[in-house]
């Protein structure tokens, strides 16, 4: 059996097989940004506190008659300072999850109406 040595960053005298399951995670992590689902989306609805309603299109292509359709989903993202409004362009990302339907919040309002 071929015996491997450890990551870089790490014990070196450990091998793989003998490092303990915290070392090997947080050998792995050290300096890494996680990366969030970015989505680019207009508030159809602010009427609840906190909290916009965005609705995203994007076009899909059908595989046997190759002909791009478009699709829409609503997302509740998470407002802390209320300050979208109806028709405003803005940028969201993934979250922890807030409340039962909430798991996106704002990053950015690109443009007002």
């Amino acid at each position: 059996m071929i015996s491997k040595t450890s990551p870089a960053g790490s014990n070196p005298s450990l091998k793989v097989s003998e490092q303990t399951s915290a070392q090997r995670s947080s050998s792995s992590k050290v300096n890494e940004k996680v990366q969030h689902h970015q989505f680019r989306g207009t508030v159809i609805s602010d009427k609840m506190q906190q909290t916009i309603v965005v609705i995203v299109d994007r076009t899909k292509m059908n595989r046997k008659y190759k002909r791009q359709y478009r699709v829409s989903k609503k997302y509740k993202i998470h407002d802390p300072k209320e300050e979208a409004n109806i028709g405003d362009q803005i940028i969201f990302e993934e979250t922890r999850p807030i409340s039962k339907g909430k798991r996106w919040k704002l990053i950015k309002i690109i443009s007002k109406k």
